[in-house]
């Protein structure tokens, strides 16, 4: 599995519009969702149609898991 690349993000002066290149963490074949509002990137449309989304463990939860 090869390494992801850091992301370049270019933004259009208004900050309603940006290019980036960072590929999606699911499949790695398409281009990711960037978030504005939160600066998070998020899997391609394809993965999240089949169910695939971002979340943040809790701290119990990464604590039992050993994270």
């Amino acid at each position: 599995m090869k390494p992801l690349l850091k992301p370049t993000v270019d933004m259009h002066p208004s900050g309603m519009v940006a290019r980036h290149n960072y590929p999606c963490p699911v499949c790695r074949n398409k281009v990711a969702v960037l978030e504005l509002h939160t600066g998070r990137f998020s899997p391609c449309w394809s993965c999240q149609s089949e169910g695939w989304r971002v979340t943040k463990l809790s701290l119990i939860t990464r604590w039992l898991l050993g994270l």
